[in-house]
């Protein structure tokens, strides 16, 4: 029905019945001002969120509305709202790219001799042991700040499954900072920078760009061919989010729903491993195992630009993950080669949604 500037529908003065199914298309409000005891049942699994506008619902004249669906629902006196998550659920995949490729790129650059050690593995340290001392003596050749800069980027991909649409995932960063040797075989780091990413759900039903600023600490301890690492970063996000909803309140049967919010987050990670030094042709082993841990507390926000003008709660995403890692190393170009497995992961997230009178 293609009905606009009027309802699309009204209903009688008897009771009546309204069944709208998967791929309905309703241009106009339903109108429920005659009569009483009128019916609307809604069986809806298409993919996109989706608002439906009534007009004079009033329970007390016995008017009822039944909604089946997977999908979360909200529903007021005026209307129905139907919430495809993914792209809100997305936020968990997006926290897990970037304090991955935080840790990632710091790690390997840790990984890498530096200039400040004869050209050496930062785990190759030799271990300079006082009799006299408790504590390990300072190596003066190598307490000086040692710079670098990075940048990191990639793709993932999720594909369907079941009622949750598929999405790609783009980012891209540049990280900075500086490594210090206040002993032969301890390194600290402090490194910041800028990370972005933009988030396409299939059929363009979500989109979400976040900018990051961010800041890690670091920390290392190599004894003899074995090291232990210890990262903690922490960062602010801006989104911007652009949700597609099907209505029938709008001329052209499509809404944009648009929200603006910042959120923060803190991620740790320990890394344990080895340093094989000759594994034949030029080539060093560094096998490692990591855990890590990030959260995510993202504010209540309001979309605007559609007829519901959802308000979406507060929410924590929380992520544990395990990574085992088997790079190899050239001697030449010293760029590794790397073979990983992810081994564990659980993501957590709690979110309420509510559509504003």
């Amino acid at each position: 029905m293609t009905l606009t500037g009027r309802p699309a529908i009204r209903f009688g003065a008897g009771p009546d019945r309204l069944n709208i199914i998967p791929g309905s298309r309703i241009r106009g409000a339903l109108d429920f001002s005659f009569g009483g005891n009128d019916r609307v049942d809604i069986q809806w699994n298409d993919e996109v969120s989706s608002l439906w506008n009534f007009t004079g619902f009033d329970t007390g004249a016995g008017d009822t509305i039944s909604v089946d669906t997977p999908y979360p629902t909200v529903q007021t006196n005026s209307g129905v709202a139907i919430l495809n998550p993914t792209g809100i659920a997305s936020a968990a995949t997006a926290l897990a790219d970037l304090t991955g490729r935080l840790h990632r790129t710091v790690h390997h650059q840790m990984m890498r001799p530096s200039r400040k050690n004869g050209g050496r593995h930062r785990t190759q340290l030799p271990i300079q042991v006082a009799s006299t001392a408790a504590m390990i003596p300072v190596n003066p050749e190598s307490s000086s700040w040692d710079l670098w800069v990075q940048g990191f980027g990639g793709r993932s991909q999720r594909d369907d499954e079941r009622d949750t649409l598929g999405y790609d995932l783009l980012s891209w960063g540049v990280i900075g900072g500086g490594t210090l040797s206040p002993s032969s075989n301890v390194q600290l780091g402090l490194f910041g920078g800028i990370a972005g990413s933009e988030t396409t759900v299939e059929k363009n039903a979500h989109t979400l760009y976040n900018l990051t600023g961010f800041v890690e600490m670091f920390s290392q301890i190599g004894i003899e061919h074995w090291f232990l690492q210890s990262s903690l970063a922490g960062g602010i996000t801006n989104t911007d989010s652009k949700r597609l909803v099907l209505s029938n309140h709008a001329i052209g049967g499509s809404q944009r729903a648009r929200a603006e919010h910042e959120s923060g987050f803190i991620s740790t990670r320990i890394t344990g491993g080895g340093h094989v030094p000759e594994i034949g042709h030029g080539f060093s082993l560094r096998p490692s195992i990591s855990v890590g841990y990030a959260t995510e507390w993202i504010p209540d926000y309001q979309e605007s630009g559609s007829s519901a003008d959802l308000m979406v709660d507060d929410r924590i995403v929380q992520i544990i993950n395990g990574r085992v890692e088997r790079p190899r190393y050239s001697h030449s170009t010293m760029t590794p080669f790397a073979m990983r497995s992810e081994v564990a992961g659980l993501v957590e997230h709690k979110s309420e949604t509510r559509m504003l009178p």
